[in-house]
């Protein structure tokens, strides 16, 4: 039941208030959006504020991995979202913000779920500031002792918990909307919250993608075409 998310729901509403997103809906050319922009503005964080840009970029950040994964998605969708909101989603591709690096030297330096050594037994240089950051990841240039440069790519905090709990409510919201709406039935939106859900946990292993990217390497190694990093373990480093 919805209501079990109960916490989480009001998070979000807290977030979209914050960010005043029903300034960004286009009441206008949907009508059906009204109902969602009048509870917007009836929460307290919404009063006073108003509206802002690259609004929808910064709530989606805000309200964790799973919605960014769904802006990265949407952004590719100009015959269904607005022009002036595709400018934002876009965004989501390559300007996501970073989180904490000592969060992150702190996960390397894990011994059960990282490396299990200190960054200085690890490399010989760790550059704090992220060189990148996605919806799922980040990335920090490094040097290791004998002299390589090296990317280190680490998962965002907690962030397996949170899609696992975040894919249940969007679950509850397919199986009320496939109870309801013919449209929903008739594309298995259930099936399609299974599939999707089980795509994004095996994006939070990196041990899958550090063996497709050798295995990538493996297949074109001499080509002038292609040029595929090592990837290294922490029995190599």
């Amino acid at each position: 039941m919805l209501l079990s998310h109960r916490a989480r729901l009001l998070e979000l509403w807290r977030i979209a208030a914050t960010y005043r997103i029903d300034t960004h809906l286009s009441i206008e050319d949907a009508p059906q959006l009204q109902p969602l922009a009048r509870l917007i503005r009836l929460h307290p964080a919404a009063w006073g504020k108003k509206h802002q840009p690259n609004a929808i970029k910064y709530a989606l950040e805000d309200m964790g991995t799973l919605f960014l994964k769904l802006g990265q998605l949407l952004s590719t969708r100009r015959d269904l979202v607005p022009p002036e909101i595709i400018e934002q989603l876009v965004q989501l591709q390559d300007k996501v913000k970073p989180f904490n690096s000592d969060v992150a030297i702190t996960q390397i330096q894990d011994p059960k779920h990282g490396l299990g050594q200190s960054i200085g037994t690890l490399f010989a240089r760790f550059d704090v500031k992220p060189l990148a950051a996605a919806s799922i990841a980040q990335v920090h240039t490094a040097a290791l002792h004998d002299g390589r440069e090296v990317v280190v790519k680490v998962v965002r905090p907690d962030i397996r918990t949170t899609i696992i709990a975040d894919f249940e409510l969007l679950r509850e919201l397919a199986n009320w909307a496939s109870a309801r709406i013919e449209a929903a039935r008739a594309i298995h939106i259930v099936d399609i919250v299974e599939d999707y859900r089980q795509v994004m946990l095996n994006e939070l292993d990196l041990t899958l993608e550090a063996d497709n990217t050798t295995q990538m390497r493996n297949n074109f190694l001499g080509s002038a075409l292609m040029y595929v990093p090592e990837v290294y373990d922490s029995a190599k480093m």
